[in-house]
């Protein structure tokens, strides 16, 4: 924020510092401030029939914005407030006459005198902005997508640079493990010094900072500074989707106009007015709650890699048998579920399940339980499919379970019946004594090694490095082009959802969600939303209720940023709502770091905003079979 330009910002100052500069001032009188309890935030303390209220600013992070009423955003705290002097919205007052800053700290008289810039502003060194390491006003994602390229040369943690937020709060941001991290650099006006928030440490300049923290065991950082980024052999930012930058695009625009032109490609259509329904139709408080508070994986089974887990050794004598027909690191083609199990197996055209799907219970052999989920347990076993014991894992649901899920679980298997791929996890069987002994038990085929989420957070370059993962995201898109030949839409495809036959081998599953599409209509159109994974959806669901192929690719884009991030959190922290607002606004996660220019270039591909846009499974396979 460039303080000249706000004569009524006073800076760090407590509320009674708020209440003394607006004491005996007339109604609509207000002051911006920054708060001093809460990192990025700001407030607004206005005069109102005598009583000086307080509303507080809010950061949105990942997005760059900031909001007062978590629907309309603006870029920076000053626009804020211009709004609400033009416009009362949800304040009780508009904001009328703000009150000038003065250096004693308390306001003037509020004659329209130019603001004089704080003693600190000019006396700072400048310095830094000559040094490599710096990197100006860039955005988050612009410092992790240069990390990431420089990451990609040299393959060490310690790379770091700095870039500034505003005039007085600057970011170092480094890589450790693998990832960035960043850490906040504040400028005390009154001491004149420089501090890292959360460290005693202070500095009369940026350089000293940085150079105490290229120290060995330096004080409080994740590790040493090692590397600097260079500004000049940085990544330029990718621009945003759906576009190219034009002259006109690239020249800087005001935040006024910046906001008009928001408005005007359709944020009320799509921020504001979308919002407020789905708050109202989404499952309570979804889109307030951050990544922590929405259990994504609370109704996934538990995955476990059977051929790691020692509690096996001791299963009786035919699940041993089984186990030792897998081999962790054969490759696709050799292992059990690639070719296909089935003879002659005439599939119902409807929505019912085939009679030769339907197993007797006598021919299933259940062993140790390896997960739990929303539909109850799922186990290791065997089943009898055409006269030889294949080895499988049951899905079960007993009791209560059978009453509630009965309908969901089976039109699933109607689902999965229908397919038949070696990189789709297939229907086995299906063994329903809810009549006699009210259990119904749904048999698929079996992956060993569990799911790719768990599986990549156990990995990094070095052990699984990303030639490996291109292989076993190859294969789920080869999986999903056959499912958009057969006009069928996953509609949760996610890591989680992936499973790993073995390391070079694996399987699209969990087809709870799965649609199969009337050939008069390439989409699914939902009657209203439900409990969704709305951080792998695309605009279109949300403002339309869309599912297609085309979405599935949004999905496949967000699962690949999962898989080459080994398993870290899309929009990590983030609330659903900040999640569509990034999205809208044309921002997209960052490229992993690490991850090559040409993967990370494939996702982007796939998040473009229309669906038109987006490659099809069928384009994005040849890609993907490039990387290779």
């Amino acid at each position: 924020m460039n303080y000249a330009n706000v004569p009524y910002y006073h800076g760090s100052i407590s509320r009674q510092e708020a209440l003394d500069a607006l004491a005996n001032k007339k109604n609509g009188s207000f002051l911006l401030r920054k708060s001093l309890t809460t990192n990025d935030a700001y407030a607004i303390s206005v005069i109102c029939d005598g009583r000086v209220l307080h509303y507080s600013i809010q950061y949105c992070e990942g997005s760059d914005y900031y909001s007062l009423d978590q629907q309309s955003t603006f870029p920076s705290p000053s626009e804020v407030c211009e709004y609400y002097m033009k416009e009362q919205g949800s304040l009780k007052t508009k904001l009328l006459h703000p009150i000038p800053f003065d250096e004693s700290g308390s306001g003037s008289s509020g004659s329209g005198q130019e603001f004089p810039q704080a003693n600190y502003l000019i006396s700072q060194s400048r310095s830094h902005e000559q040094q490599e390491w710096f990197h100006g006003n860039i955005t988050r994602e612009e410092d992790a997508a240069r990390l990431a390229a420089a990451y990609n040369e040299c393959r060490q943690d310690g790379i770091y640079l700095v870039r500034q937020k505003d005039a007085s709060t600057f970011v170092l941001c480094v890589v450790f493990e693998g990832q960035p991290r960043r850490h906040k650099i504040t400028y005390d006006r009154d001491k004149q010094r420089y501090f890292i928030v959360g460290r005693s440490k202070n500095f009369e300049s940026i350089e000293k900072l940085v150079n105490y923290y290229r120290n060995p065991n330096p004080d409080g950082l994740v590790c040493r500074l090692v590397t600097p980024c260079d500004r000049k052999g940085a990544t330029k930012p990718l621009p945003r989707m759906g576009s190219s930058p034009t002259v006109n695009q690239q020249q800087e625009k005001s935040p006024i106009q910046k906001t008009v032109r928001s408005l005007s490609i359709g944020f009320s259509n799509f921020c504001v007015s979308l919002a407020t329904p789905l708050k109202t139709l989404m499952p309570k408080n979804i889109l307030d709650m951050t990544w922590s508070d929405c259990q994504d994986d609370a109704a996934k089974p538990t995955s476990i890699n059977v051929l790691a887990s020692s509690k096996y050794q001791d299963s009786e004598p035919i699940i041993r048998s089984v186990l030792s027909r897998y081999r962790p690191t054969s490759l696709a083609k050799e292992c059990i579920g690639y070719l296909s199990p089935y003879r002659n197996i005439t599939v119902s055209n409807n929505d019912g399940i085939a009679p030769d799907m339907y197993v007797k219970r006598k021919e299933i052999k259940i062993g140790r339980q390896i997960g739990h989920g929303h539909f109850g347990t799922v186990n290791l076993g065997v089943c009898k499919i055409l006269g030889s014991a294949t080895p499988c894992a049951i899905k079960t649901l007993t009791g209560s379970d059978v009453l509630k899920n009965k309908g969901e679980i089976l039109h699933e298997a109607a689902v999965m019946q229908k397919l038949d791929h070696p990189y789709i996890v297939r229907l086995l069987g299906v063994c329903d004594n809810s009549v006699v002994s009210n259990d119904l038990m749904i048999v698929l085929e079996f992956a060993p090694l569990g799911d790719m989420l768990s599986f990549v957070r156990t990995h990094d370059l070095n052990s699984f490095p990303c030639d490996r993962l291109i292989t076993l995201m190859t294969q789920i898109c080869d999986g999903m082009a056959y499912l958009a030949s057969k006009n069928v839409v996953h509609r949760d495809l996610a890591a989680r959802n992936i499973l790993l036959v073995s390391e070079n081998f694996a399987k699209i599953s969990d087809f709870g969600m799965s649609r199969i599409l009337h050939e008069s209509k390439n989409y699914y159109q939902a009657a209203h939303p439900g409990l969704w994974p709305i951080r792998w959806y695309p605009p279109e669901v949300f403002s339309d209720y869309k599912f297609s192929s085309k979405g599935d690719v949004w999905g496949f884009g967000v699962s690949m940023w999962e898989v080459f991030s080994y398993g870290k959190k899309p929009y990590d922290n983030m609330r659903g709502c900040d999640v569509l607002m990034m999205i809208h606004t044309g921002k997209r996660l960052a490229s992993p770091i690490g991850c090559r220019k040409d993967v990370y270039q494939v996702m982007m591909k796939c998040w473009s905003e229309k669906p038109e846009s987006r490659p099809g499974f069928a384009e994005l396979l040849p890609m993907m079979q490039k990387l290779s």
